[in-house]
């Protein structure tokens, strides 16, 4: 037990204070500030791809090279060989499209203006896609889900925006249109055979899979029929311990089968001679509760670790300094700010995020994290709508993470 007269929760409670008297303006904004004097297109870049591969809903204790000793996923834990490994990383927002505009601005919601699924992503933002066409990057995206349409303002930078949907609303049960991870493959590598390729190419690739529905059939379903997987089981959910090993078999089926198209995608880019050249990025925008917390087979609502502890990679061109682990803690934010210094460039105005050194330097373990969920637990009348203030947030620092979940009173200290 910490009494809340420590030194570390008093500063972990006031840190949070400071936070949130920033967040409690964010759904109210309608203007963000200007992001500032362009840049000017670089002389020499540290890189002459980058590659950006995002994960929706993939849990880090999912993946071989993370610890799990029962999963497959033989591509992923090959690459994590030949990149840098951060291992402590989480999302500031457990959802699609707030937690994309956070990776492509290195700002926190309350900043870009973006706090949940269906806003729209404000055009005074300065994206990674705008920061590299501008340095002379031609800019291709591949989308997977309806949450990150162009017609939220996402796709701001691109030269070409794939958003083409092999799942509608309605079939498997999914509740938003997307693309399996096939698709996404095929149509990366269908646009990378339509013409050469270009001087300086960047390229974003979003994964729908492992997000629900899942798979009930197939060969990779067949993989985990039977598997005894580890569940962590809140006590207030006993009765659901079978439905949710049914599922969890399934959610591991697919993470393989994401695993497997990932692999394609990643030797299409190596024989095609971009991989070498490339510094990739592979990140997931959140993780999944399974029945550890109030969530079912969910995320959003909540800002426990199952669903704010996300993946990072990072690979530099032909592999250099393949297999370092940075133990430190890391944040969302840090991808936009880390990327541009790697590849020496600046943004054009200040960001949120710290640029991480990559070297086995331990980093600062007292770092404060922040993260917020994408709603409230239980949203007020419509008329109010969800304000920040309702939602559920987390400050992390050290050995510590406070929650508060304003709409029950509760606070609950890890």
């Amino acid at each position: 037990m910490v009494s809340y007269g420590c030194p570390s929760l008093l500063a972990l409670l006031t840190a949070l204070v400071l936070f949130m008297g920033f967040v409690c303006l964010a759904c109210d904004r309608t203007e963000i500030t200007d992001a500032g004097p362009k840049l000017e297109p670089a002389a020499k870049l540290n890189g002459r791809h980058v590659i950006v591969i995002s994960f929706d809903t993939l849990r880090v204790d999912h993946l071989g090279f993370m610890g799990n000793d029962w999963i497959r996923t033989p591509r992923l834990d090959s690459l994590a060989e030949t990149s840098i490994v951060f291992e402590d990383h989480q999302t500031v927002v457990p959802t699609t499209l707030a937690s994309h505009s956070t990776i492509f601005t290195g700002n926190h919601p309350h900043h870009h203006g973006t706090p949940g699924n269906g806003w729209m992503v404000n055009s005074k933002n300065d994206m990674l896609a705008e920061v590299l066409k501008r340095a002379g990057f031609v800019t291709a995206g591949f989308v997977a889900s309806f949450a990150l349409e162009s017609r939220f303002g996402i796709a701001q930078g691109f030269d070409h925006y794939s958003e083409e949907f092999d799942v509608l609303v309605g079939e498997r049960a999914a509740d938003q249109n997307h693309r399996s991870a096939e698709a996404v493959t095929n149509a990366v590598l269908e646009y990378l055979d339509a013409e050469p390729t270009p001087e300086n190419l960047f390229l974003f690739i979003h994964y729908f899979d492992p997000h629900h529905p899942y798979s009930e059939t197939g060969s990779f379903v067949d993989l985990y029929a039977n598997a005894d997987i580890p569940l962590v089981v809140h006590p207030a959910r006993r009765k659901e311990r079978l439905r949710a090993l049914r599922l969890a078999r399934r959610y591991a089926a697919e993470v393989s089968y994401l695993d497997h198209h990932v692999g394609r995608l990643l030797l299409g880019l190596q024989v095609r001679g971009i991989l070498d050249d490339s510094i990739l990025v592979v990140t997931s925008d959140h993780g999944e509760n399974f029945i550890e917390h109030g969530e079912s087979f969910n995320h959003g609502l909540t800002v426990y670790e199952p669903a704010t502890r996300s993946l990072w990679l990072m690979r530099m061109p032909h592999a250099e300094k393949g297999g370092m682990r940075i133990t430190g803690p890391t944040s969302s934010v840090d991808i936009f700010p880390t990327l541009l210094a790697e590849l020496g460039l600046e943004p054009s105005s200040d960001v949120d995020g710290m640029v991480i050194a990559l070297s086995s330097k331990p980093a600062r373990e007292d770092r404060a994290r922040f993260s917020e969920a994408a709603r409230s637990l239980r949203p007020g009348p419509a008329h109010e709508g969800w304000r920040n203030l309702d939602k559920p947030r987390a400050i992390r620092r050290g050995a510590y993470k406070l929650i508060q979940v304003p709409k029950e009173g509760r606070e609950e200290l890890y």
